[in-house]
């Protein structure tokens, strides 16, 4: 199919006429808004969209301006007929179709058509990929070029891609037939086995059906060897609690013994408890005899300490206060060598300050002087500096731009009036006799040649009048532009003040000489000072009254030291005034220190005799030594007859058995009553195992196990023969599916071979990858496979156009098909664009190509064989 026109009229906003096109290369250029995509809208809905209905995406068409209803029309050309095909919708809407010698109107057009497009019919609603046949794949919309291929590939176009490939290629592994037999196959292994290749329902059926009856063979067989341990656990039980009575009975008899002993180890207990109270009694009073004794005796020798330290203290009294009489002294005599030591340091202070006062003046004075010269020099400078600017201000400023403007505009002059004077007329007159010619006189045989650029009257000594018009043809041109070429020069001249080239020269090279001088009269003032003139003389200023504030130096006063002297004479006198405040210091810290320890002697000394008044007192108190000696000596005497009381009593206590005989008594209680709970737990366990067993009997397990074990062959034999009809399946399958891949590879490769060319101008090494189901899955090169979604805009964009590319080539099989491209590189750099371009070249051998851009630069190099160009509709369009 060759598409030859397209015609829109009222299409919102738009009214144009595509064409005529080419059957090779077509190239549609126009910025945004100007209607590429309402041209790609209104072939799409001359093809497949039904004319009838007021649907919401055919209300869209209506243009704002104008109530007229939208119309388009397509001239194209299939199997050696041109139809045109005429569509018109909302208003009056109609569809007829033209061709063969044949008008087919409405319904019967729009079969017709469909049946040319090998397309289906869509009814009331919007036509979608899958109506559409092989058409999603040759009309790509703007955006969707960067999609995968497979959503352009329907069912259809796969169908037909197939037939087509498999007809190549001479097999039919994907016929009709072919692919009954493998949906059978398939069907058959999807009995048996899931699609990931795991037991389906049937065969985990039987595997569970087994695995049940295997279970319930083990738990028949669990059940029957838990009968035969119940009659021997009864049997066992009966036989301990026989031989459990006799030892019971022996425990009890040892238990009531060991009672009545416990009863008589009490009672003596009981008394060694009396005597161990009667002892305690006795030791608390020779204890407290003893701390009597011991009080008086330390309340004795605390008096003795304390009248010892009441001595000492009065003697530490007194030579403190002999100590404060010395240092006294010693005070008044370091005062009296601060106070020379102060005045000293005064004198010594005086001196520095005149010392210094002079050594500045001499400073400020040096400092003023250089920044008079720096001051005279400046000046000089800036006289310098203000006679070259008003030089140069004089000047009129031509820049080496403006210069260089002159010296093009100049040469264009020169250029034009070579190129006048090498078109001139030259006209030669050669005399046979002297005459006048232009008034001046031309001797005979002196030939004279005149040039002629204009319109020229030549008088000849009245004899004759030559008119020369030399207007015709090029001169006219060349003559305008000498004429511009001067008056452009002359213009650039008179703006920058100057009347000639030459004069222009001179006053640049006179600018640039000032301003350099300028720039290097500056440059000296900023090594000078970085400061302006005005800061200079506010510095000098500064100076000059920090030297009048400066007491002048007395010629006749030769006494002031030098700074060095004045300054070693006042660190001295610091020094000595420092060694006497030191001395001072240290005699006011020595009384300090004294005055605190005496009166810390005097607290102490009140504190001692305190404390000896209170210590007498109570040793008043208290009876005498001798006294408490022999009290203390009555108490001990009393508590050794209880102590041997005591031991009396404890041996007859560990006689009769002590304290073991409480552990004896508990061990014989708990042996008895351990056997107690045995005897009545082996009866409980004798009464519920009979039970048991009797319900074990009564159940029959014997039965059970055989019927178990019955399901169990059943099942195993059931999925045996499952297995054998499910290998045979998954043989089957594994051969079908092992010979459609490889037969698939075979079919694929006429295509892969077609679109390897294209995708070597953009991928070179590259060819596509392909599944079973023949979808286009990425690209491959170098053992390195990169899936679709994993490639940029960009490449996904160039991929999919040379994959439409070959896939169109196969399914023209020797025919020609439109492929049309709205917008279809918009994420392709300038360099993909120009191989984009060669591939879409090498196409157009067999497809027609029609590319829609708003881009036409980037394809210059395309050399497309009709170019057509759109006009902005922007404000007429309805969005």
């Amino acid at each position: 199919m060759r598409l030859r026109e397209i015609e829109l009229r009222h299409w919102r906003g738009l009214s144009v006429v595509i064409g005529p096109l080419h059957e090779r290369l077509n190239a549609i250029f126009g910025p945004n808004e100007s209607g590429k995509s309402r041209v790609m809208q209104a072939l799409h809905f001359a093809l497949f969209e039904s004319y009838k209905g007021q649907a919401a995406h055919k209300k869209e068409l209506q243009s704002w301006h104008t109530q007229e209803p939208p119309y388009v029309r397509v001239t194209f050309d299939l199997d050696g007929v041109t139809y045109e095909l005429r569509k018109q919708y909302l208003k009056k809407e109609f569809a007829s179709l033209a061709g063969g010698g044949k008008t087919l109107r409405a319904e019967d057009a729009e079969d017709k058509l469909r049946a040319l497009l090998r397309a289906h019919n869509s009814g009331s609603g919007k036509a979608k990929s899958e109506h559409l046949g092989l058409w999603p794949l040759l009309l790509v919309e703007q955006g969707r070029a960067a999609d995968s291929i497979n959503e352009a590939l329907n069912a259809d176009s796969r169908n037909s891609l197939q037939t087509r490939l498999a007809a190549e290629i001479g097999v039919a592994a994907i016929s009709a037939h072919s692919q009954q037999l493998l949906a059978r196959a398939q069907a058959e292994y999807q009995r048996y086995f899931t699609a990931t290749g795991k037991d389906g329902k049937e065969l985990t059926r039987a595997r569970t059906a087994l695995e049940q009856a295997r279970q319930a063979l083990t738990e028949a067989e669990q059940a029957y060897r838990t009968q035969v341990q119940t009659a021997e656990q009864l049997q066992q039980a009966k036989q301990q609690a026989a031989e459990l009575a006799p030892r019971l009975k022996v425990l009890q008899q040892n238990h009531a013994q060991l009672s009545q002993r416990a009863r008589d180890v009490a009672q003596a207990h009981d008394r060694v408890v009396q005597a161990q109270q009667q002892v305690e009694i006795c030791t608390a009073q020779v204890h407290s005899a003893e701390q009597q004794l011991q009080t008086r005796q330390t309340l004795h020798a605390d008096a003795q300490q304390q009248q010892q330290a009441l001595t000492q203290l009065a003697a530490k009294q007194n030579d403190a206060r002999q100590r404060l009489d010395e240092l006294a002294h010693e005070t008044r005599s370091a005062q009296q060598k601060q106070h020379d030591a102060q005045t000293q340091l005064a004198r010594a202070q005086a001196q520095q300050r005149q010392a210094q006062q002079q050594q500045q003046r001499q400073q400020l004075q040096q400092a003023r002087a250089r920044l008079d010269q720096i001051l005279a020099r400046y000046t000089a400078l800036e006289t310098e500096l203000a006679r070259a600017r008003q030089q140069r201000a004089a000047l009129p400023a031509i820049s080496d731009a403006q210069l260089k403007a002159l010296i093009t505009a100049d040469q264009a002059r020169l250029t034009a009036q070579a190129r006048l004077s090498g078109a001139a007329i030259r006209v030669r007159i050669d005399p046979a006799c002297d005459l006048r010619v232009e008034g001046a006189l031309l001797r005979a045989g002196q030939p004279q040649e005149f040039e002629v650029v204009d319109d020229r009257t030549l008088t000849l000594d009245g004899i004759a009048r030559i008119q020369v018009r030399p207007s015709a043809g090029s001169l006219d041109e060349l003559r305008r532009q000498a004429s511009d070429a001067d008056a452009a020069l002359a213009a650039s001249l008179a703006k920058l003040g100057v009347t000639t080239l030459e004069q222009a020269h001179q006053q640049h090279a006179q600018f640039k000489a000032l301003s350099q001088a300028i720039t290097q009269l500056q440059a000296e003032q900023q090594r000078l000072s970085s400061e302006s003139l005005a800061d200079l003389q506010e510095q000098r200023q500064r100076l000059t009254t920090q030297i009048q504030q400066l007491p002048a130096q007395n010629p006749a006063d030769d006494s002031v030291a030098d700074s060095a002297q004045t300054q070693a004479a006042v660190q001295a006198a610091e020094q000595a005034l420092m060694r006497a405040q030191q001395q001072v210091q240290r005699c006011h810290t020595a009384e300090q220190s004294i005055q605190l320890d005496l009166a810390r002697l005097d607290g102490e000394y009140g504190s001692k005799s305190r404390q000896l008044d209170s210590v007498q007192q109570m040793l008043a108190q208290q009876p005498a030594e001798d006294v408490l000696r022999k009290k203390v000596e009555a108490s001990k005497a009393a508590c050794a007859q209880q102590v041997l009381a005591l031991q009396a009593q404890r041996t007859l206590h560990a006689d009769l058995g002590g304290d073991r005989i409480a552990d004896q008594v508990q061990r014989a209680e708990q042996a008895v009553t351990n056997l107690e709970v045995r005897a009545r737990e082996l009866q409980s366990e004798i009464d519920q195992l009979q039970g048991q067993l009797k319900t074990l009997i009564g159940s029959g397990r014997y039965d059970q196990r055989a019927d178990a074990q019955n399901e169990v062959d059943r099942s195993q034999a059931e999925l045996d023969r499952l297995l054998r009809g499910a290998r045979a399946a998954q043989r089957l399958h594994l051969l079908l599916q092992t010979t459609r891949s490889t037969m698939v590879q075979r079919i694929s490769a006429p295509v892969i071979e077609r679109i390897r060319p294209y995708l070597a101008e953009l991928f070179p090494g590259a060819q596509p990858l392909t599944d079973e189901q023949f979808n286009f899955t990425g690209l491959g090169s170098d053992n390195i496979e990169e899936g679709f979604d994993q490639l940029s805009g960009g490449a996904r964009e160039q991929f999919t156009l040379m994959t439409r590319i070959g896939l169109a080539e196969v399914l023209a099989s020797g025919t020609r098909l439109p492929l049309v491209l709205d917008d279809s590189v918009v994420n392709s750099d300038a360099e993909r664009i120009r191989a984009i371009n060669r591939a879409l070249g090498r196409a157009a051998r067999g497809l027609q190509i029609i590319v829609l851009s708003c881009h036409e630069p980037l394809f210059d190099d395309l050399g497309a064989d009709h170019v057509q160009r759109l006009e902005p509709t922007r404000g007429r369009a309805r969005p």
